[in-house]
């Protein structure tokens, strides 16, 4: 039984991680053409949930060969960031991915972005200063303390994954939604399992032991996230790529005409961003509140943006962008 288990739990590890690779590959090869945003919210959310493979590998596999799953001080930090990490970048995600722009959902972002930061910071030091190898904690008070905070930790994720998940109603399509709708359960249970888990061997009463460690749920969770991710992409963004349109008709959207003229022209990220939403009527005010950034900044993105495309003005730029997609849609 303990040699079936050790196997099941390797072979779990490595699956996901060779799963997770295929996503960084499809991503990767496919972040020129897309929503920008939406695309590079979800490599890194790949990211994140491959570091966490990862470092649960890792953990596996000394424990497997040296009777020891503890962690050390820089292996603690990396796990209290990316499970805080993971969640900011799926909530990037469903921004990129819901039509409202109004200043609720703006302020709703504020707040997000800076509790994670905060929390953050707190998990990470108390990673490094309270917890020892094995994550226990040395004096009553100090593990009130630690508990406390993952538990406002914990509470935090999963009421924002609410939020974001009735947000996520307003989704352009219905496989973008189911997608949203089965990782953020999937995560909501990672986060409440892994909480508790974690607040437990804050006091001691779980000694990583072969019996208890291969029972970890981590592995299982990560592998239906990137099995559920894996077929999003490839149904969602790459059936075009795979499949060619029976139709006769050459129609080019215009998010990829501007992506194209983006690529074309050396426009960075932000920058690729700005022309969407300059394209698309934003003012400078409302760009800045999306974005989260000054509206000194935009004005300054603006310019260069100009600068590359050699336009003066909003209603050039946009004349400019109409005449390229004429031209490539009568080729």
């Amino acid at each position: 039984m303990y040699g079936y288990l050790i196997s099941f739990y390797i072979i779990m590890g490595l699956f996901t991680a060779l799963i997770v690779l295929m996503l960084l590959f499809l991503l990767a090869k496919h972040r020129k053409v897309g929503k920008t945003e939406s695309l590079s919210s979800l490599r890194d959310f790949v990211i994140c949930t491959f570091l966490i493979v990862v470092i649960c590998y890792l953990t596996s596999y000394i424990g497997v060969n040296f009777d020891s799953f503890a962690r050390n001080t820089i292996m603690r930090i990396v796990d209290f960031a990316l499970f805080l990490l993971m969640p900011l970048c799926w909530f990037r995600f469903i921004r990129a991915n819901i039509s409202t722009d109004s200043v609720r959902v703006a302020k709703l972002n504020k707040i997000v972005n800076w509790s994670i930061a905060i929390l953050l910071v707190l998990t990470t030091f108390n990673g490094a200063v309270f917890l020892n190898n094995l994550y226990y904690v040395e004096g009553f008070y100090r593990r009130c303390y630690v508990t406390a905070v993952e538990i406002v930790a914990d509470v935090a994720i999963c009421s924002f994954l609410v939020i974001y998940v009735l947000l996520a109603r307003q989704a352009p399509n219905l496989e973008t939604r189911i997608y949203i709708y089965i990782v953020s359960a999937i995560l909501m249970a990672t986060v409440v399992l892994n909480g508790i888990i974690t607040a437990v061997l804050y006091w001691g009463k779980i000694i990583y032991e072969v019996q208890t460690f291969y029972y970890d749920p981590t592995f299982i969770f990560l592998i239906l996230i990137s099995v559920c991710t894996f077929l999003y992409i490839f149904k969602h963004d790459f059936s075009p790529i795979y499949f060619e349109e029976e139709s006769g008709d050459h129609h080019i959207s215009d998010e990829e005409i501007l992506n194209r003229i983006a690529q074309e022209n050396e426009l960075t990220e932000r920058e690729t961003e700005i022309l969407q939403m300059i394209f698309d009527g934003k003012t400078y005010q409302e760009t800045a509140e999306l974005l989260f950034i000054s509206k000194y900044t935009v004005k300054n993105h603006v310019h260069n943006i100009y600068e590359k495309l050699d336009v003066t003005s909003r209603s050039q730029l946009i004349a400019t962008v109409r005449a390229i997609k004429a031209a490539e849609e009568g080729k």
